[in-house]
């Protein structure tokens, strides 16, 4: 090797160690409690409120919130330029705060937490770009809210939101506890939508389709023409195409939202806009033919959350969502012979090519039922539950691919409309 070469790769990883000890030394001193530490019971407890803040809730007084992602798989990048993800901060929070009794008004300012230190990986959080959702969505539920900079001093009278006390910051597992203790109701008027989820019935039902055909996750041309020209068809129907991107402002969004009673997309950040939706409402995820991503239930949970019913649609067909159980066994409190005995069960009926499994019908949350209390699963049943999604993955992998709507996924969806129709007129 030439000594030039040499010298460059020995300075290159001397700067990569110094930086990560940069990192490491950031996480331990400037976070508002020790990273990595994990709470003495059992239970996901992510709420940590000093005593100077416990007194501001009973003197009904100002504070702060933090959001504290310091051990997590997500870049910062990732964490804030995705709404769903930093939706999952939000929800906890809204969550939380209620249970404390604050109200919305008493939070005078928010800020984000990463294990990268400002000083090493600058990011403008809150300003505009990919980001520009999360300041909205935070000034809609908590108005007096200000944004603090993540390097600013930190103050007493403040709560914490900590990934890191749920299962060691496991993805969607602090959705998970916190889904039946939601009110949907309360977000959803928190928002700016009135008086809970009815609505004065108009001639049509609304339905919108998220258009991504621009994107990297799209319909075949042919799956997506028939959708919207099977849609468009149906009576009594108001069919509207609408890009939910980072271009188009949650002020425009959320009005929108409201006026939807059915929701189509692809798997993508564009159905984390069913949480805008009124409560009670009907979402149709489409995976794209050959997806690049793992098959995951992200939106199906929000779905949950806002009590809607959720159709799957995947390799063409309609497909089940007890088949996505890898989360649900992290969060539930089955034994590890039981979380083993229905995984068998799931898989066998997923290599079978069939939905085997108990009916998810409207009112019947699977959530609801497998994770009752706040306690967390096991560490035996989270090793499992990894182990399972790994094997899920590798089963969509090789699933063999058709088109992206069959005959049997368009009328499952024109099913689901129809139902819309019946329902909602009953209300």
């Amino acid at each position: 090797m030439d000594r030039p070469v040499g010298q460059c790769l020995l300075a290159a990883t001397c700067l990569i160690l110094a930086t990560a000890l940069v990192i490491k030394r950031h996480s331990a001193d400037e976070l508002p409690y020790r990273a990595g530490e994990r709470p003495a019971n059992s239970s996901c407890q992510p709420l940590a409120a000093s005593a100077a803040a416990a007194a501001a809730i009973r003197a009904n007084e100002s504070l702060g919130l933090e959001f504290v992602d310091s051990q997590n798989d997500f870049s910062p990048s990732v964490f804030c330029g995705r709404l769903f993800h930093f939706m999952e901060f939000a929800i906890a929070a809204f969550v939380l705060l209620q249970q404390q009794g604050v109200g919305s008004e008493q939070v005078a300012w928010v800020r984000v937490y990463h294990g990268v230190p400002p000083r090493v990986l600058p990011l403008a959080e809150w300003e505009g770009g990919k980001s520009k959702h999360n300041l909205a969505l935070l000034r809609r539920l908590w108005p007096r809210a200000t944004a603090a900079p993540r390097d600013a001093p930190p103050v007493a009278r403040r709560l914490a939101v900590d990934r890191w006390s749920c299962d060691y910051g496991a993805e969607l597992v602090m959705l998970l506890k916190f889904a039946p203790h939601f009110e949907a109701h309360a977000w959803h008027r928190a928002l700016g939508g009135g008086g809970g989820g009815g609505v004065v019935r108009a001639e049509a039902v609304r339905v919108t389709y998220i258009e991504r055909q621009a994107g990297k996750r799209q319909l075949a041309d042919e799956a997506h023409a028939a959708l919207v020209r099977v849609v468009g068809a149906l009576p009594g129907v108001r069919l509207k195409l609408a890009r939910l991107d980072t271009s188009v402002d949650l002020d425009e969004q959320i009005p929108l939202m409201q006026a939807t009673d059915v929701l189509i997309g692809v798997h993508g950040n564009g159905l984390t806009s069913q949480m805008f939706m009124r409560p009670r409402r009907y979402v149709v995820e489409i995976f794209p033919k050959r997806a690049h991503v793992a098959f995951r239930f992200d939106y199906s949970l929000l779905s949950k959350l806002m009590a809607h019913e959720h159709l799957l649609i995947h390799n063409g067909t309609q497909a089940s969502l007890q088949l996505m159980t890898h989360d649900l066994l992290a969060a539930s409190r089955l034994s590890e012979s039981a979380s083993e005995r229905a995984a068998e069960r799931q898989r066998a009926a997923l290599l079978a090519g069939g939905g085997a499994g108990v009916a998810d019908r409207p009112g019947q949350s699977a959530l609801g039922s497998r994770s009752k209390a706040d306690g967390k699963a096991t560490s035996k049943v989270w090793s499992l539950a990894s182990k399972l999604r790994a094997i899920d993955n590798t089963i969509w992998k090789v699933a063999p691919s058709s088109n992206d709507l069959d005959p049997t996924a368009l009328r499952a969806i024109v099913g689901l409309i129809e139902r819309a129709q019946q329902e909602l007129m009953r209300r």
